[in-house]
């Protein structure tokens, strides 16, 4: 937590039967008090009576095992404490003044709702909210005047929660609205404790707020409201905003503050926008702006703040939660976005429709490394495995469709209901297994095709997914962008190296979709693969998935453990590469015993390179498990004395999620890269928990290699490939591998200073990396998270990929304009040559035109295309009248800003050149010095060099047009 209010003091106090004076003595610096008991085993009309002072909290049997009293003025004295039965005053959570645990953002938070000092005594606030070198909101009262702004105030509260941060439970604040009598609005993060702490813990008040130089008003009596429960909340990771609802406990008279109205229209440029909130837990703020455009500028925050909403002239919640925010820009979730999420029906999960679309395009017969297997047969192996994992009798539904040139629905969505004869029927000769490779590559016909037998097929609470594979470039229509997906997932599973595939634009595709893009090279990458896209779509994920390998002897095994907390039913899966292997597993757990593929509870299924085991988990099962992956003592046919090399996978249903967020735009070298993943449970709370990442990719400039390769001609058959991929394939067959490559880890954390902007602890981990994209290529991610469980931990592990294009930067390409020539109607004509190169110096490379995408200043215009220089540099014949040369050139790259390149001014050619007859004084060393200040002969009388001073920056950048003698 960035910003906390308080701590807490473990007491852990027996309060026997009867009343009570709890007379502890509380400092000056104390603003208030939150009792916790526990162990209450009340029954029938027992209770448990506090005496708040404005009010009395009373819990009875329905309490549940524990109980938070509203805050309480520690000022009033002795607290008065009636108990039917004996109970635990556990802890006391104190309000102080405090200074916040993030130490990049410094701040001293001050909650007083009961006005202590007067006047109040303003916390020392955190910056990194603030929009100018001042914080601009004014007290609300000092804006009383405004009829609107005074309802809208009065709905605004102050939350009181408390928080665990490590092993301490620490009290923070939050701001809400109320939208109905009982309903309050406010941030999702607010309330995201797994044990529910902030829930039971949690009361509002509408009251806090001073007059307008911050004294207490007069017969100020604060009033809470106890909060009963969160009814709903948004989904982040799904793009839904980030909203929570809470029920409050309202007195029996019932509120007398009129709700906010969700206004059903976005905000529009110009509006009047009001803000109010409790920036680190002080009385309520108030700011008004006009927008200049869907965001609101200008405006102050700090941690406290979340959960607060603009709201339009006529007092409607125009923007939902803030949530987070970065110097002036503050991100509302739209209230037409919580209003459409509410009207959505849905909540539980249902069946899921997948299809999978599976390329079948001719150099799906290449072979696939490592093993003498081709890419299609692999895929074969995948796909079947996929489809054999899905269980029976949920009413799930499985659909095919393969493609190369045009693309058929092999096996519809309707009536594909999960049975084992569907499943036997779509894994045989007749579907999967008959699929042979020939032919160009039409992904977007594939992706419209499964669209159509999802539409076709849709019903109401099934969720629909594609599972796309491919393993070149789409070369054949209809475009990919053209193709309606509606609201379908999209996975993808790129198969191969680098050159034949468009990483860039399945990365997009897949973004676009809500999906992730992942890249497998070989076989097992693509097995491995295919059983995580298992998991994430049917399962919650998986635990592990560390590659294994048996050595010759027939004896070997390979074994690792795994911790299970609450999950409620395990799937191990064994992939390895060479069929001519078999291998088996079997289960330990906590306990001792052991399941094998012949004990009752498991589900066994094996195919030519994998095996699985599904079994449910026992009660009290929770701890640490064990596997151990062996050759199969009883394949008919001997097993090969070779060294076998696979992976594991621990799949798990139960138990939170750990989701890859990829960045939400295309990807360049020196880029800095946002890297970020959600760990969520079922019900939308975030277990604490650690994050770390490892990332694969390349260590060296695929353009350097290419420019200094030998250039090859597109390839236009069957699955076309340029030039420049065409170069690096034939690197591929002469056993040169394209690149290096290169591991490193990075931890990743939920908290505030990281790149996701939110106030407060909130389920999302992240880590920024300004160095970790030096080079253009496929990245491979695998994010590991550890979190607490009870009295354990649980495991979770992901896997993607991010495809880097490289990033032309202005700093270190050449540019020079060449072969000027004047013409007779007073233009001149060149070549403006371009040798692109991204930040850290390394080149584009030959035959990569569509990366040279050129905007001329006006007055210049082409004269033609853009032509490969064969050397890295391209060139493009370009026309300006005399008077007006151009000064520089644009350059464009999708996704990304435009990239302005000075061009060198270039002398203007005027007639022909004196012969050395005609100009007798300019002999060779003078007309050399002459050149190189960009004189001429002719122009030029007589020289006489009586000294020479030279001076040379040895820092200064390379210059552009270098002068020659």
């Amino acid at each position: 937590m960035s910003h906390t209010i308080g701590r807490s003091i473990t007491v852990n106090q027996t309060i026997p039967t009867g009343s009570t004076v709890l007379a502890r003595r509380f400092g000056p610096e104390v603003r208030f008090v939150i009792l916790h008991f526990t162990e209450l085993a009340l029954a029938g009309p027992e209770e448990l009576r506090i005496d708040l002072g404005y009010d009395i909290d009373v819990f009875h049997s329905d309490s549940g095992q524990e109980a938070w009293t509203r805050p309480i003025d520690p000022r009033r004295g002795e607290i008065h404490i009636t108990a039917s039965r004996q109970v635990v005053l556990q802890e006391i959570v104190i309000g102080e003044r405090t200074a916040g645990t993030d130490p990049s953002r410094p701040n001293v938070s001050h909650a007083d709702p009961f006005l202590h000092t007067v006047p109040y005594e303003e916390p020392d606030y955190e910056t990194t909210f603030r929009c100018g070198p001042t914080f601009d909101w004014a007290n609300v009262r000092a804006a009383s005047g405004d009829p609107i702004l005074r309802d809208v105030a009065d709905a605004v509260c102050c939350i009181f929660i408390v928080h665990r941060h490590g092993t301490e439970l620490v009290p923070s604040s939050c701001t809400g609205t109320l939208i109905a009598p009982d309903l309050i609005l406010t941030a999702h993060h607010c309330f995201v404790e797994p044990d529910g702490v902030d829930v039971k813990s949690a009361s509002v008040t509408f009251d806090y707020e001073t007059d307008e130089l911050g004294a207490r008003p007069d017969r100020y009596s604060p009033f809470f409201h106890k909060v009963v429960e969160v009814v709903g909340r948004s989904t982040p990771i799904r793009g839904s905003g980030e909203w929570a609802i809470l029920r409050i406990r309202p007195p029996e008279a019932g509120l007398e503050i009129a709700p906010r109205e969700l206004r059903r229209t976005p905000v529009m440029s110009g509006e009047r926008v009001i803000a109010v909130h409790h920036p680190h837990g002080s009385p309520k703020k108030v700011q008004a702006a006009n927008t200049t455009n869907p965001l609101v500028p200008g405006f102050d925050f700090a941690g406290g703040s979340s959960g607060s909403a603009g709201f339009d002239s006529l007092g409607r919640v125009i923007g939902g939660p803030l949530a987070s925010g970065s110097g002036c820009s503050a991100s509302y979730t739209p209230a037409t976005t919580v209003l459409a999420d509410l009207d959505a029906t849905s909540p539980s999960p249902g069946p899921i429709d997948v299809v999978l679309v599976l390329d079948r395009s001719g150099s799906m017969s290449q072979e696939a490394p490592p093993v003498r297997r081709t890419k299609l047969r692999e895929m074969q192996s995948a796909a079947s495995m996929f489809v054999t994992l899905v269980r029976e009798g949920a009413g799930d539904r499985l659909g095919l469709v393969s493609y190369s040139a045009t693309a058929s629905i092999d096996a519809p969505v309707l009536g594909g209901e999960v049975t084992p004869a569907y499943k036997a029927e779509l894994v045989g000769p007749d579907k999967i297994r008959r699929l042979t490779a020939a032919g160009s590559t039409s992904i977007g016909d594939g992706l419209l095709k499964a669209s159509n037998a999802l539409q076709e097929a849709r019903s109401a609470g099934h969720a629909q997914v594609i599972l796309l594979m491919t393993d070149g470039l789409h070369n054949t229509p209809p475009a990919t962008e053209s193709v309606n997906l509606n609201d379908v997932q999209l996975g993808i599973v790129g198969f191969g190296h680098d050159h034949a595939l468009d990483g860039a634009r399945l990365q997009s595709l897949a973004r676009a979709h809500e999906g992730v893009y992942t890249r497998a090279v070989g076989g097992l990458d693509l097995k491995k693969i295919f059983a995580l896209r298992f998991g994430n779509i049917f399962m919650s994920g998986a635990a592990l998935d560390p590659p294994f390998r048996l050595s010759v002897n027939s004896d070997a095994y390979a074994e690792a453990s795994f911790e299970v907390c609450g999950e409620t039913e395990i799937t191990l899966v064994v992939i390895w590469q060479d069929d001519r292997d078999g291998l088996v597993a079997t289960l330990s757990l906590p306990d001792g015993a052991t399941i094998t593929r012949y004990s009752s509870e498991a589900v066994v299924h094996e195919g030519d390179t994998w095996w699985f085991m599904r079994v449910k988990c026992p009660e009290d099962s929770n701890g640490t498990w064990r596997y151990r992956v062996m050759r199969d003592p009883t394949n008919e046919f001997p097993a090969r004395t070779g060294v076998v090399h696979g992976t594991t996978l621990v799949l798990v249903e139960g138990g939170p999620r750990l989701t890859a967020l990829p960045p939400k735009r295309r990807l360049y070298t020196g880029d800095t890269l946002d890297l970020r993943v959600a760990l969520f449970n079922a019900d939308g709370t975030a277990p604490h928990g650690q994050v770390a990442a490892t990332i694969d990719g390349p260590a060296s400039s695929i353009g350097n290699i290419a420019t200094s390769a030998v250039q090859r001609g597109p390839m236009v058959e069957g699955d076309a490939l340029d030039g420049f991929r065409t170069t690096l394939q034939n690197l591929l067959g002469t056993a040169t591998t394209p690149t290096q490559t290169r591991q490193f880890e990075v931890p990743m954390l939920d908290d505030s200073a990281q790149s996701d902007g939110s106030f407060e602890r909130d389920g999302i981990f992240t880590a920024l990396l300004p160095d970790a994209l030096r080079f253009e290529g496929n990245y491979t991610v695998r994010a590991t998270a550890r979190y607490a469980c009870g009295e354990g931990h649980g495991m979770r592990e992901t896997t993607w990929s991010l495809y880097v294009d490289p990033g032309i930067d202005p700093d270190t390409s050449d540019v020079r304009i060449d072969d000027m020539q004047s013409t007779p109607d007073g233009h001149i004509n060149g070549v403006i040559v371009i040798y692109p190169r991204d930040k850290f110096g390394s080149p584009i490379g030959p035959n990569r035109p569509e990366h040279v995408q050129t905007t001329l200043p006006p007055g210049t215009r082409s004269r033609g295309s853009i032509v490969d220089r064969g050397d890295g540099s391209y060139a493009l014949p370009v026309e300006w009248p005399a008077a007006q040369p151009p000064t520089s050139v644009v350059l464009t790259q999708p996704e990304r800003p435009s990239i302005v390149v000075p061009l060198p001014q270039p002398a203007v050619p005027g007639p022909e050149e004196p012969t050395e007859e005609e100009c007798p004084t300019c002999k060779a060393p003078a007309q050399q010095f002459l050149e190189c200040l960009g004189l001429k002969c002719h122009s030029v009388k007589d020289v006489q060099i009586k000294s020479v001073s030279v001076e040379f920056d040895l820092e200064a950048k390379r210059t552009k047009q270098p002068c020659k003698s």
